[in-house]
């Protein structure tokens, strides 16, 4: 095991450095930032001043060396809008993402769970066909759209909950269940097809020959074997839920990773930018090495090699 999570280490800066090229190459082709950063009267010399003091003007390659050394000691520059460090505005914002991606996950398991559950023991029935036709259309649904819709009527038509922003738990609802209900589709479709495979293994039918119940034979044996896609399908959710919050966090004014980061692609705040992609991608790879190992968990059978 050990040797497993130190090749998952290495394997793990590589793909870091891999996502801090190709952000550095995409922001770098969105032009100069220093008109961003200037006075709409600044003169050419105060433009060029900027430019020259920010290292705009060393060539493409000195500013990619330079970008790296610092990356990797986590050190992506200062903001240009506030003048902060952009690893540390990030981080700020980080706890309201990593808030609103819990309860979105915890909302998407309350519904997929039983769902799953239920259209796996009804199988090819009436119930298992509305389910399914529910989740299809859950998981074919905009998350922008049933954002807007939920404002405007839960807040705007019935006042219930707040449109936006966040001043205590109530204002997670809305785009918790807006960013859950795309993610419950997935995990009730994925749960339905594993339980459904485990539930016609030989192991199950000499369950049910010893005389065990059906409750004890889905939860305790069936269940248990079915879960394995499962963390899979939410341990990807979960950085879809990081990285998808961008759309979610805009629509309901929500103060966390996503709107910061649409602020600073609109200022051209590239720090920012680079700062929350390559600390996206390192959640992700430590969510991917998490669900490997609980893996082991779930089914000893599972090992890893070097």
């Amino acid at each position: 095991m050990l040797a497993f999570l130190l090749r998952r280490v290495i394997y793990a800066l590589f793909v870091l450095i891999g996502v801090s090229t190709i952000v550095f190459f995409l922001m770098y082709l969105t032009g100069d930032p220093t008109l961003a950063m200037v006075p709409q009267d600044a003169t050419p010399q105060q433009i060029q001043e900027v430019r020259h003091r920010m290292g705009f003007d060393r060539p493409f390659i000195v500013q990619y060396g330079l970008f790296i050394s610092r990356a990797v000691r986590g050190d992506f520059g200062f903001s240009y809008r506030l003048q902060q460090p952009a690893l540390r505005v990030v981080m700020d914002r980080m706890p309201a993402t990593l808030r609103l991606a819990a309860v979105s996950v915890g909302i998407s398991l309350l519904v997929a769970v039983p769902i799953g559950i239920i259209a796996a023991v009804k199988r090819n029935s009436l119930v298992d066909r509305l389910t399914m036709i529910g989740v299809l259309f859950g998981q074919s649904m905009p998350t922008f759209w049933f954002g807007i819709m939920a404002i405007v009527i839960v807040s705007v038509k019935l006042r219930w909950l707040p449109t936006s922003g966040y001043q205590g738990p109530k204002y997670l609802i809305l785009p918790g269940l807006t960013l859950g209900l795309y993610t419950s589709a997935i995990i009730a479709r994925i749960l339905r097809s594993s339980l459904i495979e485990a539930l016609g293994r030989d192991y199950i039918r000499t369950a049910r020959a010893k005389g065990l119940s059906e409750a004890r034979v889905l939860f305790r044996h069936a269940l248990r074997n079915a879960w394995i896609p499962v963390i899979t399908v939410v341990g990807l959710q979960i950085g879809y839920l990081m990285g998808g919050s961008i759309i979610t966090e805009t629509v309901f004014s929500y103060p966390g990773m996503g709107l910061l980061t649409i602020q600073a692609i609109l200022g051209q705040d590239m720090p920012v930018v680079q700062a929350f992609v390559v600390t996206v991608a390192a959640i992700i790879v430590l969510i991917n090495l998490i669900v490997d190992i609980l893996y082991t968990y779930l089914d000893p059978r599972v090992k890893y090699e070097v």
